[in-house]
Protein backbone atom coordinates (compact mmCIF):
# COMPACT_ATOMS: atom_id res chain seq x y z
CA UNK A 1 0.00 0.00 0.00
CA UNK A 2 1.51 3.58 -0.66
CA UNK A 3 0.07 7.30 0.11
CA UNK A 4 0.10 9.15 -3.06
CA UNK A 5 -0.24 13.60 -2.85
CA UNK A 6 1.39 13.74 -6.65
CA UNK A 7 4.48 15.05 -5.20
CA UNK A 8 7.97 13.96 -6.03
CA UNK A 9 8.33 12.00 -2.69
CA UNK A 10 5.08 10.21 -3.25
CA UNK A 11 5.53 9.92 -7.09
CA UNK A 12 8.88 7.85 -5.69
CA UNK A 13 6.95 5.57 -3.14
CA UNK A 14 4.78 4.59 -5.95
CA UNK A 15 7.53 3.27 -8.17
CA UNK A 16 9.24 1.96 -4.90
CA UNK A 17 6.11 0.05 -3.97
CA UNK A 18 4.63 -0.87 -7.79
CA UNK A 19 7.62 -2.89 -8.17
CA UNK A 20 7.76 -4.45 -4.73
CA UNK A 21 4.22 -5.56 -5.56
CA UNK A 22 5.27 -7.02 -8.89
CA UNK A 23 7.47 -8.58 -7.45
CA UNK A 24 5.60 -10.53 -4.70
CA UNK A 25 2.17 -10.70 -6.70
CA UNK A 26 0.18 -8.53 -5.03
CA UNK A 27 -2.05 -5.58 -5.67
CA UNK A 28 -1.05 -2.13 -5.19
CA UNK A 29 -3.41 0.03 -3.16
CA UNK A 30 -3.01 4.04 -3.94
CA UNK A 31 -4.22 6.14 -1.04
CA UNK A 32 -4.82 9.42 -1.22
CA UNK A 33 -5.71 10.94 2.44
CA UNK A 34 -8.48 14.02 2.06
CA UNK A 35 -8.67 16.29 4.90
CA UNK A 36 -11.25 19.15 4.58
CA UNK A 37 -9.75 20.91 8.25
CA UNK A 38 -5.85 20.61 7.24
CA UNK A 39 -3.78 21.76 10.38
CA UNK A 40 -0.54 23.73 9.41
CA UNK A 41 2.99 24.62 11.14
CA UNK A 42 2.44 26.94 13.99
CA UNK A 43 5.46 28.84 11.59
CA UNK A 44 3.53 28.27 8.31
CA UNK A 45 0.61 30.67 9.00
CA UNK A 46 -3.32 30.17 8.73
CA UNK A 47 -4.90 27.93 6.46
CA UNK A 48 -7.26 29.28 4.13
CA UNK A 49 -10.58 27.42 4.32
CA UNK A 50 -12.87 29.50 2.12
CA UNK A 51 -13.69 27.46 -0.92
CA UNK A 52 -12.97 24.08 0.82
CA UNK A 53 -15.45 21.37 -0.31
CA UNK A 54 -15.37 17.77 1.11
CA UNK A 55 -16.77 17.11 -2.38
CA UNK A 56 -14.28 18.83 -4.62
CA UNK A 57 -12.09 17.37 -2.43
CA UNK A 58 -12.79 13.73 -3.18
CA UNK A 59 -13.22 14.80 -6.99
CA UNK A 60 -9.75 16.35 -7.05
CA UNK A 61 -8.09 13.29 -5.56
CA UNK A 62 -10.35 10.71 -7.94
CA UNK A 63 -8.89 12.28 -10.90
CA UNK A 64 -5.68 12.33 -9.39
CA UNK A 65 -5.84 8.78 -8.56
CA UNK A 66 -7.17 7.74 -11.66
CA UNK A 67 -4.18 9.55 -14.02
CA UNK A 68 -1.91 7.70 -12.08
CA UNK A 69 -4.34 4.29 -12.12
CA UNK A 70 -3.66 4.78 -15.84
CA UNK A 71 0.16 5.27 -16.13
CA UNK A 72 0.72 2.64 -14.02
CA UNK A 73 -1.49 0.11 -15.98
CA UNK A 74 0.37 1.69 -19.44
CA UNK A 75 3.88 0.52 -17.38
CA UNK A 76 2.69 -2.69 -16.27
CA UNK A 77 0.24 -4.01 -17.40
CA UNK A 78 -0.13 -7.00 -14.85
CA UNK A 79 -0.53 -4.88 -12.09
CA UNK A 80 -3.23 -5.06 -10.32
CA UNK A 81 -4.35 -1.75 -8.48
CA UNK A 82 -6.89 -0.51 -6.69
CA UNK A 83 -7.51 3.09 -4.95
CA UNK A 84 -8.52 4.29 -1.91
CA UNK A 85 -9.59 8.02 -0.85
CA UNK A 86 -9.79 8.09 3.35
CA UNK A 87 -11.58 12.02 4.68
CA UNK A 88 -9.25 12.85 7.49
CA UNK A 89 -5.38 13.59 7.77
CA UNK A 90 -3.29 11.45 6.47
CA UNK A 91 -1.48 9.20 9.09
CA UNK A 92 -4.69 7.82 10.09
CA UNK A 93 -6.22 7.50 6.78
CA UNK A 94 -3.05 5.25 5.59
CA UNK A 95 -3.30 3.36 8.75
CA UNK A 96 -7.14 2.35 8.40
CA UNK A 97 -7.16 1.33 5.04
CA UNK A 98 -3.76 -0.76 5.57
CA UNK A 99 -6.08 -2.12 8.52
CA UNK A 100 -8.54 -3.26 6.67
CA UNK A 101 -7.02 -4.16 3.14
CA UNK A 102 -4.02 -6.30 5.68
CA UNK A 103 -1.37 -4.33 3.87
CA UNK A 104 1.96 -6.12 3.94
CA UNK A 105 3.63 -2.98 3.85
CA UNK A 106 2.83 0.94 4.32
CA UNK A 107 4.98 2.74 1.54
CA UNK A 108 5.43 6.97 1.70
CA UNK A 109 7.60 9.23 -0.02
CA UNK A 110 10.32 11.23 1.87
CA UNK A 111 9.61 14.19 3.13
CA UNK A 112 9.58 17.99 0.97
CA UNK A 113 12.47 20.29 0.06
CA UNK A 114 9.97 23.44 2.00
CA UNK A 115 9.70 24.13 5.22
CA UNK A 116 6.06 23.83 5.01
CA UNK A 117 6.36 20.14 3.37
CA UNK A 118 9.15 19.00 5.57
CA UNK A 119 6.86 19.65 8.76
CA UNK A 120 3.56 18.29 7.50
CA UNK A 121 4.90 15.14 5.73
CA UNK A 122 7.58 14.59 8.35
CA UNK A 123 4.70 14.46 10.66
CA UNK A 124 2.65 11.94 8.61
CA UNK A 125 6.07 9.76 8.81
CA UNK A 126 6.59 10.37 12.42
CA UNK A 127 3.03 9.48 13.12
CA UNK A 128 2.98 5.95 11.25
CA UNK A 129 6.12 5.24 12.55
CA UNK A 130 4.83 5.43 15.89
CA UNK A 131 1.25 3.63 15.61
CA UNK A 132 1.33 1.72 12.56
CA UNK A 133 1.14 -2.46 12.91
CA UNK A 134 3.21 -3.00 9.85
CA UNK A 135 6.55 -2.44 8.08
CA UNK A 136 6.56 1.62 7.22
CA UNK A 137 8.87 2.03 4.00
CA UNK A 138 10.03 5.97 3.62
CA UNK A 139 10.99 5.94 -0.02
CA UNK A 140 14.29 8.36 0.39
CA UNK A 141 16.64 8.63 -2.13
CA UNK A 142 17.90 5.81 -4.37
CA UNK A 143 20.93 4.33 -2.49
CA UNK A 144 22.84 1.99 -4.52
CA UNK A 145 20.03 -0.08 -6.12
CA UNK A 146 22.85 -2.98 -6.71
CA UNK A 147 23.76 -2.52 -3.20
CA UNK A 148 22.79 -5.59 -0.19
CA UNK A 149 20.43 -4.97 2.39
CA UNK A 150 21.21 -3.24 5.48
CA UNK A 151 19.83 -4.10 8.81
CA UNK A 152 20.65 -2.61 12.23
CA UNK A 153 20.38 -5.90 15.25
CA UNK A 154 19.96 -5.71 18.50
CA UNK A 155 21.78 -8.53 21.02
CA UNK A 156 18.58 -9.08 22.83
CA UNK A 157 16.40 -10.55 20.03
CA UNK A 158 14.25 -7.42 20.02
CA UNK A 159 15.07 -6.55 16.00
CA UNK A 160 13.91 -10.01 14.73
CA UNK A 161 11.04 -8.77 12.91
CA UNK A 162 13.58 -6.20 10.92
CA UNK A 163 16.03 -8.61 10.71
CA UNK A 164 13.15 -11.20 9.51
CA UNK A 165 12.03 -8.11 6.69
CA UNK A 166 15.30 -7.67 5.52
CA UNK A 167 15.98 -11.49 4.85
CA UNK A 168 12.88 -11.87 3.24
CA UNK A 169 13.54 -8.97 0.83
CA UNK A 170 17.26 -9.88 0.26
CA UNK A 171 15.61 -12.86 -0.89
CA UNK A 172 13.20 -11.65 -3.09
CA UNK A 173 15.81 -9.51 -4.91
CA UNK A 174 19.05 -11.86 -4.53
CA UNK A 175 20.94 -10.14 -2.36
CA UNK A 176 23.13 -10.05 0.18
CA UNK A 177 21.99 -9.29 3.95
CA UNK A 178 24.17 -6.91 5.60
CA UNK A 179 23.84 -6.81 9.84
CA UNK A 180 25.54 -4.40 11.42
CA UNK A 181 25.14 -4.13 15.14
CA UNK A 182 26.79 -0.25 16.87
CA UNK A 183 27.11 -0.95 20.80
CA UNK A 184 28.06 2.43 21.73
CA UNK A 185 25.01 4.24 22.25
CA UNK A 186 23.44 7.10 20.81
CA UNK A 187 23.67 10.54 22.83
CA UNK A 188 20.98 11.62 24.70
CA UNK A 189 20.77 16.03 24.40
CA UNK A 190 21.62 17.20 27.53
CA UNK A 191 23.53 14.11 28.56
CA UNK A 192 25.74 13.23 26.58
CA UNK A 193 26.37 9.19 26.02
CA UNK A 194 24.96 6.87 28.63
CA UNK A 195 27.09 3.41 29.21
CA UNK A 196 24.32 0.26 28.01
CA UNK A 197 26.54 -1.49 26.21
CA UNK A 198 30.74 -2.62 26.90
CA UNK A 199 33.19 -0.56 24.46
CA UNK A 200 35.87 -3.12 24.27
CA UNK A 201 37.60 -2.58 21.03
CA UNK A 202 38.31 -6.29 20.82
CA UNK A 203 34.72 -7.39 21.48
CA UNK A 204 33.53 -6.48 17.56
CA UNK A 205 34.44 -10.26 15.76
CA UNK A 206 33.17 -12.29 19.19
CA UNK A 207 30.19 -10.29 19.31
CA UNK A 208 29.33 -10.73 15.53
CA UNK A 209 29.74 -14.89 15.94
CA UNK A 210 27.45 -14.14 19.05
CA UNK A 211 24.76 -12.85 17.00
CA UNK A 212 24.91 -14.74 14.07
CA UNK A 213 24.25 -17.99 16.20
CA UNK A 214 22.24 -16.28 18.56
CA UNK A 215 19.34 -13.78 17.62
CA UNK A 216 19.97 -13.78 14.20
CA UNK A 217 20.19 -17.69 13.83
CA UNK A 218 15.86 -18.23 14.11
CA UNK A 219 15.04 -16.18 11.65
CA UNK A 220 17.57 -16.58 8.84
CA UNK A 221 17.40 -20.55 8.59
CA UNK A 222 14.36 -19.59 6.88
CA UNK A 223 16.62 -18.29 4.27
CA UNK A 224 19.57 -20.14 4.17
CA UNK A 225 20.39 -18.83 0.12
CA UNK A 226 21.23 -15.26 1.78
CA UNK A 227 24.47 -14.79 1.83
CA UNK A 228 25.24 -13.06 5.62
CA UNK A 229 27.47 -10.54 7.13
CA UNK A 230 27.79 -9.37 10.35
CA UNK A 231 29.55 -6.70 11.43
CA UNK A 232 29.40 -5.56 15.50
CA UNK A 233 31.22 -2.27 15.51
CA UNK A 234 31.82 0.51 18.23
CA UNK A 235 29.81 3.12 16.96
CA UNK A 236 26.53 4.94 17.72
CA UNK A 237 24.06 2.25 15.87
CA UNK A 238 22.35 5.37 13.79
CA UNK A 239 25.28 6.71 12.83
CA UNK A 240 26.93 2.77 11.83
CA UNK A 241 23.87 2.88 9.85
CA UNK A 242 23.75 5.98 8.21
CA UNK A 243 27.59 5.61 7.18
CA UNK A 244 26.84 2.56 5.25
CA UNK A 245 23.41 3.17 3.86
CA UNK A 246 24.80 4.87 0.42
CA UNK A 247 25.64 1.74 -0.40
CA UNK A 248 22.64 -0.02 0.40
CA UNK A 249 19.88 -1.14 -1.73
CA UNK A 250 17.60 -0.78 1.60
CA UNK A 251 17.95 0.24 5.49
CA UNK A 252 15.63 -2.09 7.62
CA UNK A 253 15.80 -0.37 11.55
CA UNK A 254 13.74 -1.73 14.23
CA UNK A 255 12.12 0.92 16.66
CA UNK A 256 11.52 -2.15 19.97
CA UNK A 257 13.59 -2.26 23.14
CA UNK A 258 13.50 -3.01 26.28
CA UNK A 259 13.28 -0.29 29.10
CA UNK A 260 11.82 3.00 28.69
CA UNK A 261 15.64 4.56 27.62
CA UNK A 262 15.97 1.86 25.43
CA UNK A 263 13.00 2.51 23.25
CA UNK A 264 13.89 5.92 23.49
CA UNK A 265 16.80 5.52 21.94
CA UNK A 266 16.02 2.71 19.22
CA UNK A 267 13.38 5.42 18.10
CA UNK A 268 15.98 7.67 17.91
CA UNK A 269 17.68 5.40 15.67
CA UNK A 270 14.55 4.69 13.29
CA UNK A 271 13.78 8.73 13.53
CA UNK A 272 16.94 9.57 12.29
CA UNK A 273 17.32 6.66 9.06
CA UNK A 274 13.37 7.74 7.96
CA UNK A 275 14.62 11.51 7.38
CA UNK A 276 18.05 11.66 6.29
CA UNK A 277 19.03 8.53 5.22
CA UNK A 278 20.60 8.18 1.16
CA UNK A 279 18.39 5.21 0.54
CA UNK A 280 15.01 3.68 1.50
CA UNK A 281 14.26 3.07 5.08
CA UNK A 282 12.04 0.24 6.08
CA UNK A 283 11.03 0.76 9.67
CA UNK A 284 9.82 -2.30 11.27
CA UNK A 285 8.13 -2.38 15.26
CA UNK A 286 9.14 -5.66 17.15
CA UNK A 287 5.51 -6.55 16.96
CA UNK A 288 5.48 -6.88 13.46
CA UNK A 289 4.16 -10.89 12.49
CA UNK A 290 6.18 -11.81 9.42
Amino acid sequence: MVGYDASPGSRDAVRWAAAEARRTGGPLIAVFAVDPNPVAPPFAGPVPTDGIDEANLREAAASILGELEQVLRERAGDLEVRTRIPLGPAAPGLLTVAEEADAGVVVVGATGHTAVARAVLGSTTDALLKAARRPVVVARGTGDPDGDVLVGIADDGSSNAAVAFAAAYAARHGKRLRAVHGWSPEPIPGLGAVELWGTDLDRGAGLADELLRGPLAPVLERYPDVPVEVEAVPEPPGQALIDRAAESALLVVGTHGRGALRRWLLGSVSHRAAHVAPCPVAVVHGRCEL
